[in-house]
């Protein structure tokens, strides 16, 4: 579980801190495009957390990946809504 994140169970942020563990430098992104809380999202919102998720949730994750992001390089190659520094 990632204590420093307001995100502690978002699976791109896990599978992240995993790949900076075995010494991954460098990643390539697809398909990371954030949450507008509209019907074109692709999450169930029947799950229990997937109601909170908003463009504020973007917010939130921007700010984890750009601490991620300073130790493994993070590359998107489809657009996203999250600010990545």
């Amino acid at each position: 579980m990632n204590k420093e994140s307001e995100n502690p169970d978002n699976a791109l942020v896990l599978l992240l801190k995993a790949l900076i563990r075995i010494g991954i430098t460098e990643v390539y992104l697809a398909g990371f495009d954030g949450f507008t809380n509209t019907p074109n999202d692709y999450y169930d919102r029947d799950y229990e957390l997937s109601s909170t998720k908003d463009e504020s949730y973007n917010d939130l994750l921007s700010d984890d990946l750009s601490k991620i992001n300073q130790s493994i390089r993070l590359h998107f190659i489809t657009e996203s809504l999250y600010d990545v520094r």
